[in-house]
């Protein structure tokens, strides 16, 4: 490990060394003493970039909400309909899955329900399944139907951690479908 000086630390490596831990260990193991020792630095020289560890785990949770969104935009490219919606959320589900140790961290905790960029960036997220949403469900339904899909497929994702089930996907097409087809407009069915 090639040693940093206070001058080399910036809140972005503080984040992504912060990010590293997480993945690797847990969010249980995470400090500022950590973070200091895998940038090689004392830790009192990583407040001169942030303000807590609080700080480093809300900036851990716009980097995940943020990646998880280009993720989703990304695999996005060229679906339609319901094509779209199950690839979205195929697309949350590994992200998820994928960053399991830091899972806790896409959802809200009490000192960061209320970071104004947070809320907007999860918002960003929000608003791409509600506009693929727009053309199936009935227009009356459509904050409801977000609402109950997001729900149903985090529900989907904290029981597959729990246990493993071989039949996991076609688990969580069958879920989808049937939640998006209870809100459907009359003249659009998902198949």
């Amino acid at each position: 490990m090639t040693r940093m000086t206070q001058r080399n630390v910036t809140k972005t490596k503080i984040i992504q060394a912060a990010m590293e831990i997480g993945t690797n260990t847990g969010l249980h193991d995470l400090s500022m003493p950590q973070i200091a020792k895998v940038l090689g630095v004392r830790s009192q020289s990583l407040y001169n970039h942030v303000s807590n560890l609080d700080d480093v785990l809300t900036g851990i949770s716009l980097q995940l909400t943020a990646d998880s969104r280009q993720t989703i935009l990304t695999g996005l490219v060229g679906k339609t309909g319901v094509d779209a919606v199950l690839t979205f959320f195929h697309l949350t589900r590994t992200f998820w899955l994928t960053h399991l140790n830091l899972a806790p961290l896409l959802f809200n905790r009490a000192s960061t329900a209320t970071n104004p960029d947070l809320l907007a960036s999860r918002q960003q997220t929000v608003a791409i399944l509600d506009t693929l949403l727009r053309d199936l469900v009935r227009p009356d339904s459509l904050t409801l139907c977000s609402k109950t899909l997001r729900s149903a497929v985090t529900g989907f994702c904290l029981e597959e951690v729990k246990q493993t089930d071989t039949q996991a996907d076609q688990q969580f097409d069958q879920m989808v479908l049937v939640i998006l087809k209870a809100f459907t407009a009359p003249d659009t069915t998902p198949s």
